[in-house]
């Protein structure tokens, strides 16, 4: 009996170590198996920076993992047509609605072309990894869990091609004042992480 309740004990603290080293690895293998949906959100309208693009009243950066550049651009032909290209494919996203900024601001404003399907919404993390040893010195206070939140844009043409895209934001966790808003970080887990485009 006492030699059971010996190895009861430490399989729990070998997983509460295994939790507290990888529980962000954890969690992002969990969020390939299941995720919970939080809500789906305005598919536009839709403004355009080279660092930023604003999906409603969502600004989404476009930086990669690790806070490098990520490989997508916004082009324009001449009848005003939008497209996005990643690498050396391209998607035309549908129809730019302002004027070009004489001052030089690269802002694009769009709006999808007539009989697109344009769905934005976010899904969040089933599980959360704990945080015990953060400490802000700054304000002494450090979040408690964290968990991954993520945005996804799925555009679809008339003729089945689809573009995808999928942000991962992280969540912080406060004792006594719950979840935050979804924030990026620098710890090189945040950012565009998926830019899928598939033809039919």
């Amino acid at each position: 009996m006492r030699f059971a309740l010996i190895v009861a004990v430490l399989v729990v603290a070998a997983l509460a170590a295994m939790w507290l080293s990888a529980g962000r690895q954890i969690v992002s293998l969990a969020d390939d198996l299941a995720m919970v949906r939080v809500a789906a959100l305005p598919a536009g309208p839709f403004v355009y920076s080279p660092s930023t693009l604003n999906v409603g009243d969502q600004m989404l950066e476009t930086t990669a993992p690790g806070a490098t550049t990520s490989d997508i651009s916004l082009d324009i032909d001449t009848s005003r047509r939008v497209f996005l290209r990643s690498g050396d494919q391209t998607f035309p996203l549908g129809r730019r609605t302002d004027t070009p900024d004489n001052s030089g601001r690269p802002t694009i404003l769009f709006v999808p072309e007539a009989g697109d399907d344009v769905t934005f919404g976010v899904t969040r993390s089933v599980l959360a990894w704990p945080t015990p040893f953060d400490f802000n010195f700054m304000t002494g206070r450090a979040p408690s869990w964290r968990r991954y939140v993520y945005y996804t844009l799925t555009w679809r043409k008339q003729n089945g091609d689809t573009l995808d895209l999928v942000w991962r934001y992280e969540q912080w966790f406060y004792n006594g004042d719950g979840w935050q808003s979804p924030t990026m970080t620098q710890e090189g887990a945040t950012g565009l992480v998926r830019v899928s485009i598939a033809r039919r």
